[in-house]
């Protein structure tokens, strides 16, 4: 087996991880959803600031809070996506060196 093969599949390991623990936070969310308010939504509305924005004082309305709903399959491929730019290179990284340390203790 040569390096890039193995490389190949710590990462496909990783992004396998990824996609299961994205898929478990989206499903707890249902199920928070579901049980806490006796509705089963089809997805949530994510709004993109961190905070909801203030009334002006000057007459305008209030400034818009951007939001798009995603259902629970769009939610889940957009934590997926964040957790992979994120974090998919150093979690190969890391696998790589454990894998490595394991050879060394064997060798």
């Amino acid at each position: 087996m040569t390096t890039n093969e193995i490389e190949k599949q710590l990462k496909q390991k990783a992004e396998f991880q990824i996609r299961d623990h994205a898929k478990m936070i989206t499903d707890t969310l249902a199920n928070f959803a579901r049980e806490h308010t006796n509705q089963n939504r089809s997805g949530l509305r994510w709004y993109s600031n961190r905070a909801k924005p203030e009334p002006r004082f000057n007459g305008d309305d209030e400034r818009p809070d951007p939001c798009d709903h995603f259902d629970w399959n769009e939610l889940a491929q957009l934590i997926r996506r964040n957790m992979e730019h994120n974090l998919l290179t150093a979690m190969v990284e890391k696998k790589a060196r454990e894998l490595l340390n394991k050879i060394d203790l064997l060798g």
